[in-house]
């Protein structure tokens, strides 16, 4: 039975952009596997423990040395981990907050980057992920309220943005490669811009699966004619390799 992790970090409740947009995700994803299984971690309402000194002496020691201390301070994280490491899938989403993640997710990063158990060091002492091979997909949703066209989303190109990497650390040590961003931005602009995103993204997930059905074109083809379409739509979508990974990434709970 495949199971999907989904993790979500906005405190917004269904006011957030991120969680809408991984919302639909899921949705996807359980129409395409109707006996999996979701977990669903919001860790704006986990009480998230931080590393602290006890974490530490426990996360770098024996089992059988654990003190009552070491056991507590690991109780969250093993967790967490337990959760990953569970998981088939994993659908990720999180708001941008001043350039960079939230203080919940990168609280999330600390407690599942675990040595022995996510990655292990090296003779030569660099890291190694230990979920390299496991085939886990991983789905990285990021919202931000301002608009960055040029860049991507304020995610890629952009020199001020430190969201990609918290996101590469994963890929470095744990090797979940978690190479799909679908991003939604400009959202001070009011309800209207949400609307107008949102029904784009529909669009390019309603095109996709047309074309898939048609099974005239290959992925690839299908992929930059709908990058095409988008282009003429609307200018925030004038960024062809934006709009070309966009509708790549929205496409992707549908191959699930």
């Amino acid at each position: 039975m495949p199971t999907l992790l989904h993790i979500t970090v906005s405190p917004r409740g269904n006011q957030s952009i991120s969680r809408r947009l991984s919302d639909a995700a899921v949705e996807a994803w359980k129409e395409s596997n109707p006996e999996g299984r979701v977990i669903e971690r919001d860790l704006a309402k986990t009480p998230l423990t931080f590393v602290n000194l006890d974490w530490i002496a426990g996360a770098f020691s024996p089992p059988e040395y654990h003190t009552e201390n070491h056991k507590k301070a690991l109780a969250l994280s093993n967790e967490l981990v337990s959760e990953l490491l569970e998981s088939d899938e994993i659908i990720l989403a999180t708001p941008m907050y001043n350039f960079s993640i939230p203080a919940a997710l990168k609280a999330w990063i600390d407690h599942v980057v675990r040595a022995g158990k996510t990655f292990r060091y090296k003779a030569d002492g660099t890291p190694e992920g230990l979920l390299a091979g496991t085939g886990k997909k991983v789905l990285v949703i990021v919202a931000s309220g301002g608009s960055y066209p040029e860049g991507y989303f304020g995610i890629l190109g952009d020199s001020e943005s430190h969201v990609l990497p918290w996101i590469d650390r994963l890929k470095r040590f744990e090797q979940l490669n978690p190479e799909l961003v679908v991003p939604g931005h400009g959202h001070l602009g009011g309800p209207e811009l949400i609307a107008s995103y949102r029904a784009y993204f529909e669009l390019a997930r309603r095109r996709v699966d047309e074309l898939r059905a048609a099974g005239e074109l290959p992925e690839a083809d299908i992929i930059e004619r709908v990058t095409a379409e988008l282009l003429d739509l609307h200018p925030d979508w004038q960024n062809q390799n934006w709009a070309r990974k966009a509708v790549s990434d929205l496409s992707w709970p549908a191959r699930a």
